[in-house]
């Protein structure tokens, strides 16, 4: 009765965990979300396919015109980033509504800023307990993810994140998440 929705962007698949009900409400729940993409909506027995097709404007919007704190803009504009990719302007706006994604999207396209964006903004630096727990497959990706983190929040001083891996002393990990930090990025094991 409920089913995933599948957006399908370019190279890019996004599957948005809607609940999807053969109807109106079902549709206007979809338009909601592609209201700026010309869309080709196929139904299954237990899913909808949307295939979006990009105007050549949409490739044009930029971070600005997301309700982002003057802080996070400030910290996107230095790092040099003006116009969203399509995995940024298809994932950014759910995210920061808070609705779960999957996405998948070319190595370059800009998916680390797409998820790492809104975790910043729907942070409350006044609680400095765990908010967003980011998991990498390696250390290494682990590491560079946890640099774009602190890149993008340069402009929140209270934000505090920390890398949690394996091969490192456990004494200094626990002693930072005893002191309070609200983004974790980390890997299993």
């Amino acid at each position: 009765m409920f089913g995933k929705t599948v957006l399908r962007i370019e190279s890019a698949l996004i599957f948005l965990p809607v609940k999807f009900r053969r109807s109106r409400r079902g549709l206007s729940q979809i338009k909601k979300y592609t209201t700026y993409w010309h869309f080709i909506m196929s139904q299954k027995k237990d899913s909808v396919q949307i295939i979006l097709k990009f105007p050549t404007n949409c490739l044009s919007d930029k971070f600005a015109a997301l309700k982002l704190s003057p802080q996070l803009l400030r910290a996107i504009d230095e790092m040099g980033f003006d116009q969203m990719t399509p995995i940024q302007a298809a994932s950014i706006p759910p995210l920061i509504a808070g609705k779960d994604i999957i996405g998948q999207s070319k190595t370059g396209s800009g998916k680390t800023a797409a998820f790492v964006i809104p975790i910043i903004q729907r942070i409350k630096v006044s609680d400095l307990v765990p908010q967003g727990l980011i998991l990498c497959p390696t250390r290494e990706l682990c590491e560079q993810v946890l640099g774009e983190c602190k890149k993008l929040s340069k402009y929140l001083p209270k934000l505090k994140s920390l890398s949690l891996i394996g091969g490192q002393a456990y004494p200094p990990q626990e002693k930072a998440l005893l002191e309070g930090v609200q983004l974790i990025v980390g890997t299993p094991g």
